[in-house]
């Protein structure tokens, strides 16, 4: 198991590159990012409609303002969303659908 700071220093490095990333599709092909942010913001909006109970007013709240971020996402103010995946759990099934498999290679 990888100890804390290593988690932390793998985190500002993947994060890093997500931002160079972003950046560099965006000026490639700013339509690209405008779709992925859309994604985001479609997902979003289904994981609010899904989680109406009262026991989900903090999910919904956070996916609101994710949903807010990803307009800046569109509008190119921000180059990415932060997810707080503790409050908001996206249907695996509803991500892959959308973005196909995540293909995760250890480091």
């Amino acid at each position: 198991m990888q100890a804390a700071g290593d988690l932390f220093a793998e985190r500002v490095r993947v994060t890093a590159d997500l931002r160079t990333l972003s950046e560099a599709t965006r000026a490639i092909s700013p339509e690209a990012v405008i779709a992925w942010a859309e994604a985001h913001v479609g997902l979003l909006e289904r994981f609010i409609a899904a989680h109406q109970g009262p026991e989900y007013s903090t999910s919904r709240f956070v996916a609101k303002e994710e949903i807010a971020e990803w307009k800046r996402v569109v509008a190119g103010e921000i180059p990415f969303v932060d997810e707080n995946c503790s409050y908001v759990r996206l249907d695996p099934k509803d991500h892959l659908a959308i973005f196909g498999p995540l293909e995760c290679t250890p480091t």
